[in-house]
């Protein structure tokens, strides 16, 4: 597949990383409140990302497959991008360790007197990071 080439004027989205899938659509004012607006079948996909540069001050870019037969975006389309689950999707072997103590010494601050100290509750919240 051949490569392409986007640049932007801006900083690039921090979650914006290599194996993302880039996308384009084309914005068309509609005058509806002010805001530029268009629908989802318009929606191009670009490709996989494949190199980015960060934003140097000037310019940032990113490199993308492209295949040959998808039309490139044009100077101000929409550009976006999606992550694979096959990166994100699967998270296997984190693990977290905790150690609570209490601070808290009857007497001198010497270790002999530690008093009873309840914990009142402790959490964990799982999720699926994407699908």
């Amino acid at each position: 597949m051949p490569d392409i080439t986007i640049q932007f004027s801006n900083d690039l989205n921090e979650s914006l990383q290599i194996g993302d899938t880039a996308y384009y659509i084309n914005i068309y004012d509609t005058n509806m409140g002010g805001f530029d607006t268009n629908t989802n079948s318009n929606v191009t996909q670009i490709g996989v990302v494949t190199s980015i540069t960060p934003f140097n001050g000037t310019t940032a870019t990113i490199v993308c497959d492209i295949p040959a037969s998808t039309t490139p975006p044009s100077s101000g389309s929409f550009i976006f991008f999606s992550k694979t689950n096959l990166i994100n999707g699967k998270l296997k072997g984190y693990f977290a360790k905790a150690k609570m103590r209490t601070t808290n010494l009857v007497g001198t601050g010497e270790l002999e007197h530690a008093p009873l100290d309840e914990l009142y509750s402790v959490s964990v919240d799982t999720y699926v990071s994407s699908k």
